[in-house]
């Protein structure tokens, strides 16, 4: 999907048939959409990172215990 809106951003841009405002708006549409999905991999990742931390952290515990 995202490569056919950069597709279709890139054509409308050589051909100069759309207003430029609103080649404007998808672009900042599109750039809205990828920021949308980087913020949530890095969320997701960084999550990921810090329940991996504390299960090693926790066997740590549990090992220098037993």
């Amino acid at each position: 999907m995202t490569k056919l809106l950069m597709a279709l951003i890139a054509y409308f841009l050589l051909q100069c048939t759309l207003p430029l405002d609103l080649v404007i708006e998808l672009s900042l549409e599109f750039l809205s959409l990828v920021t949308t999905r980087i913020i949530y991999f890095l969320n997701n990742f960084f999550i990921s990172i810090s329940v991996f931390s504390m299960g090693n952290a926790n066997q740590l515990l549990i090992t220098r215990w037993s």
